[in-house]
């Protein structure tokens, strides 16, 4: 399949696999606590930033946590971590 992509989707395709390797370290880095099953939920491209969420469990097992990872699109820096709340 990824040899039948044209150019300009391959490098989309390599910009979200890094901004999303980028997140997952920040969120690790960050942490103040240890997290199990770090799992990739959603990524999404706005105007300027990669906003990209994680769930986790917490040391316990007992419930997920969410966490919004926001990303500068060009350079690859960190702007935020979030709490992303369940409705």
């Amino acid at each position: 399949m990824a040899d039948s992509l044209d150019l300009a989707q391959r490098v989309k395709i390599m910009e979200v696999q890094e901004a999303a390797k980028k997140a997952k370290k920040y969120l690790l880095d960050l942490s103040t606590e240890p997290l199990n099953s770090v799992m990739l939920e959603e990524i999404e491209l706005g105007e300027k930033s990669w906003f990209i969420t994680f769930s986790y469990t917490n040391a316990a097992g007992l419930y997920s946590k969410y966490r919004i990872i926001e990303i500068d699109a060009e350079t690859g820096n960190f702007i935020s971590m979030k709490i992303r709340t369940l409705n």
